[in-house]
């Protein structure tokens, strides 16, 4: 069973997902990085996350959006903008 901190990473930018998650690692977090919001969204309905990190503007779905997701139906997961 794997007791780390789960991170979600959402950033429409791929190098912030790098460097985001390079950091987290470091750290003994597990992350998952998604460049894209919907499918992001559908990883969060596959797997439970603790935090998820989302950018603000992105295509499709925004931030918004998402912690709106969050906060509808995950309500034990923290998002941050």
């Amino acid at each position: 069973m794997n007791d780390k901190l789960a991170v979600l990473i959402l950033d429409d930018e791929p190098i912030v997902c790098e460097r985001i998650k390079e950091f987290l690692d470091g750290k003994g977090l597990y992350v998952e990085t998604f460049t894209e919001s919907e499918k992001a969204i559908q990883r969060m309905e596959e797997k439970s996350f603790n935090v998820v990190v989302t950018d603000l503007k992105m295509a499709g779905p925004t931030g918004m959006d998402v912690l709106r997701f969050i906060k509808d139906k995950l309500p034990s997961t923290q998002g941050i903008l």
